[in-house]
């Protein structure tokens, strides 16, 4: 007699052989998408798209980057990128850029190029689809597959620009990540490959090493060709037939093994530089890359490992916006790199002097999640937020632009995984993220992130608090061998607003027929545009602008409006903490934020009316989303905008990782450049166009900064353009509404 099943024990079975007989289904591939080979062995993935109209994208992928380098060679391959336009059958040497500028298309925007492990990929945005332009494009892309000439002159020319471009990455970060990422991997080479190479090799490297190298990599069957246009495929695959049709016939080269192998003991590496002024913390562990992801079964056991990974980041985000944390940053991560290596690790930035406490309060917190799992709170909401993504790109695929089109491709290339649309995707979601369960996922988060092998790793400041080697060891196994108590629950809160505004009124309105854009003024003064245009089906941008920013500071306050925008960029009312407000954002299709670092202080650069040496005449509130949920981006911005709350805890991390920037921005001769020259056209007594100082950012203090956010929201002018996929009617009722119920201001 069979036994009776539970109903639980019946839903396990149902849902164990559920995810059985996904066995090997193949994921599903756009079917926007016109895929082929030439007999040659390359490969092509065409999309028809009119985004912008009348133009083409056009890239070459080399499924080749500098993991397949010799010791010698190392660097070569991002060389023989820039060799790329210095030379071939059809284009002479000094002839590409002029020919291309012809065209009417710009070098660096419209044509390059980038190197990493493992691709080297070419680009081009052509400024019409007509066959001959077309043609130009591809002819150049089959030169640079197989009609290089690799003169020696030409080399000899290049070498230095190589040498250039490496030494100005030699920063503090530069010298301390290759140090580490050498001994990250022992017995790999993959630690000794970065893209950009030695000055040795560079030096070292002649034209026998770039024909051996080009010889054996730059094949048609290892080559891969993207094109998203606005042109009919058809005539498109007949056009790559005739540019690439003539490349020699050999068989794909396999790549290089970069000798990856699992941790088999822990071990610690720290490295120190006297430039540096942050205290960034890892726990790592490595494995071999993990396969592409092709079926529905490898697509679920990634969300498995990912729902993990995501909702432990907003556990860490929750911790960091309470206060009280010895890390100001934390997050985990699970990812293939150069399609070699799979890393599991943990990372923080440490408050200052504070690195030993961060290390063990994060290894507990991550023990905590391993110990007693993620609670199905957590869980949910990433599937909720994963899910609004979904439904998002379905309505914003359709006008997404060629470039943002054409990155996907080469990204799925990169990973060799097919291409899905966004319905495809979304499909799965629905379909899968049923069936993963909490423990599931708590499981699975365990097993990742078991620390019985692992790399401790503390890049620091040089001083006497560095710690030697046999030392973190001992801090780091410590950390990782806590018995943390469960993650305490706690009340969430459940709305934004208790009840809605009541709302203001347009008092003056006109049309602008050419440009489109209507313009009103709200009973409360405030200053409201709106222009719709559905170039770009499901997206809407609302710029709210203060008026007055920086232009209102003085030498005794200068930098305050950068610190009172925390309260944008971290969002926190007196009733809603970030946290709340996270958790009743999560699942809409919005994104509220405003502000960013202070660039001036930084050392030049800057966003916002001033440009590079001006000042920021403005605070500003940004609303991003689809028209499903630009409400409640309105709600929220109404929230910011009568009952800011700048958080203690973001405030003093505001006021750490700026001294941190500005400190080590100042031992960087192209930043110290910037800063210098971007105060030279100013007077010297005027506080408002002078960089930030690091003391006049320690003068900075929490209360003052929230008196002055309260003053500018409640006197500032405020101008508000709304322009996207937005009908103007229910774009004046929502303007009225929630910006129509703020205090009334001088226009």
């Amino acid at each position: 007699m069979l036994p009776v099943l539970s109903r639980a024990s019946l839903l396990t079975a149902l849902l164990l052989s559920s995810i059985a007989s996904l066995g090997a289904e193949p994921l599903p591939t756009d079917p926007a998408l016109v895929i082929g080979e030439l007999e040659n062995g390359l490969r092509y993935v065409i999309r028809r798209h009119a985004n912008p109209p009348g133009r083409a994208a056009v890239w070459m992928h080399i499924h080749s980057g500098s993991l397949n380098e010799t010791e010698q060679q190392r660097g070569l391959a991002h060389y023989l990128e820039h060799l790329a336009f210095n030379g071939s059958e059809n284009f002479p040497p000094g002839s590409v850029v002029p020919f291309f500028q012809s065209l009417g298309m710009t070098f660096g925007r419209d044509q390059n190029a980038f190197t990493s492990f493992e691709q080297t990929t070419y680009q081009l945005s052509l400024p019409s689809v007509e066959p001959e332009v077309l043609r130009k494009g591809l002819t150049f892309f089959a030169d640079v597959l197989y009609r290089l000439t690799l003169s020696p002159t030409e080399i000899e020319a290049e070498r230095q620009i190589i040498q250039e471009e490496r030494r100005r990455r030699l920063g503090a970060r530069q010298r301390t990540g290759d140090y580490v990422m050498e001994r990250l991997v022992p017995g790999s080479i993959f630690g000794r490959r970065n893209p950009i190479g030695t000055e040795e090799s560079i030096n070292a490297v002649q034209q026998a090493d770039f024909q051996d190298y080009y010889n054996r990599w730059y094949t048609a069957s290892n080559a891969t060709l993207l094109v998203v246009a606005d042109a009919e495929p058809e005539a498109v695959v007949d056009l790559i037939q005739e540019t690439f049709g003539g490349a020699p016939k050999r068989p794909r080269p396999t790549p290089q093994d970069a000798g990856i192998k699992p941790y088999e003991k822990s071990f610690a590496i720290v490295a120190s530089d006297p430039e540096l002024r942050s205290e960034e913390l890892q726990v790592v562990r490595i494995e071999p890359a993990r396969p592409p992801v092709r079926t529905v079964e490898q697509l679920r056991d990634e969300l498995v490992m990912n729902l993990g990974r995501s909702a432990m980041n907003r556990r860490f985000g929750n911790k960091i916006a309470a206060g009280g944390t010895s890390y100001a940053s934390a997050s985990v991560q699970l990812r293939n790199t150069g399609g070699a290596l799979f890393s599991a690790e943990v990372s923080a930035r440490a408050e200052s002097g504070r690195w030993k406490e961060a290390l063990q309060e994060v290894a507990m917190e991550v023990q905590r999640a391993r110990l007693h799992g993620l609670r199905p709170q957590e869980i949910d909401d990433v599937k909720a937020e994963l899910l609004s993504a979904a439904e998002w790109s379905v309505q914003t695929e359709p006008t997404a632009t060629a470039q943002a089109l054409i990155s996907q491709l080469n990204a799925d290339v990169t990973r060799a995984e097919p291409t899905m649309s966004a319905a495809q995707r979304l499909d799965l979601l629905k379909r899968l993220l049923p069936s993963i369960t909490p423990e599931e996922v708590s499981a699975r988060f365990s097993r990742e992130f078991d620390p019985s092998a692992v790399a401790f790793v503390a890049v620091l400041p040089t001083g006497p608090e560095v710690p030697s080697e046999s030392e973190l060891l001992k801090i780091g196994l410590e950390a990782v061998g806590v018995t943390p108590e469960p993650e305490s629950e706690r009340p969430r809160a459940t709305h934004l607003l208790s009840e809605l505004p009541a709302g203001g009124r347009v008092v003056e309105a006109s049309d602008h027929a050419a440009s489109g854009v209507w313009s009103g003024w709200l009973d409360n003064g405030v200053r409201v545009h709106h222009r719709f245009m559905d170039q770009q089906k499901g997206e809407v941008s609302v710029s709210i602008s203060l008026i007055g920013g920086e232009l209102l500071e003085t030498a005794q306050t200068r930098g305050i409006t950068a610190a009172a925008q925390t309260a944008f960029r971290v969002p926190a009312t007196s009733r809603l903490s970030s946290t709340d407000i996270r958790e009743l954002m999560t699942g809409r299709k919005v994104v509220v934020s405003g502000g960013g670092f202070p660039g001036r202080g930084a050392g030049g650069g800057r966003r916002g009316g001033g440009g590079p040496g001006g000042v920021d005449d403005s605070l500003s509130l940004e609303i991003n989303g689809s028209p499903d949920d630009i409400e409640s981006g309105f709600q929220l911005a109404f929230l910011l905008l009568t009952d800011p709350k700048i958080e203690p805890a973001a405030f003093a991390q505001f006021q750490s990782r700026t001294r941190e920037m500005m400190l080590e921005m100042l031992k960087n001769p192209a930043f110290l450049g910037a800063r210098i020259a971007s105060a030279a056209p100013y007077p010297k007594d005027e506080p408002r166009t002078r960089p930030l100082e690091v003391e006049q950012l320690e003068r900075l203090q929490l209360e003052p900064t929230q008196a002055h956010l309260r003053k500018l929201i409640t006197e500032s002018p405020i101008e508000v353009p709304i322009v996207g996929d937005l009908p103007r009617d229910r774009a004046i009722e929502l303007a009225c509404r929630y910006l129509g119920a703020l205090p009334a201001r001088d226009r």
